[in-house]
């Protein structure tokens, strides 16, 4: 639901440029798709722009994607329930 509200906020706003943000907790990962947590967050910031693109028609070119990692954690990894707040995507309005 909250990405159907902000992919038609965005799609309402043609002059607007956005950077999706991937953000994940500090455990370490180490898989094959996802050697650490860079390319997970990644991954993330990926899978939210694609679903811009392709449900609402969001030019790619007004899409940019970072991760972060852990580097910019909302809330202390204290708990499961904090490290959970952690692992989102953030829609940073650049234009």
């Amino acid at each position: 639901d909250e990405l159907d509200y902000a992919g038609q906020i965005i799609k309402q706003m043609p002059g607007v440029k956005v950077e999706l943000a991937g953000h994940t907790d500090p455990r370490d990962i180490n898989t094959d798709e996802f050697p650490s947590n860079w390319e997970l967050s990644d991954a993330r910031a990926e899978a939210v722009r694609k679903y811009f693109i392709d449900h609402f028609g969001i030019e790619p070119g007004r899409i940019t994607t970072k991760g972060y990692a852990d580097t910019e954690p909302i809330v202390p990894n204290t708990s499961p329930e904090n490290m959970f707040m952690n692992r989102r995507t953030e829609i940073r309005i650049q234009e």
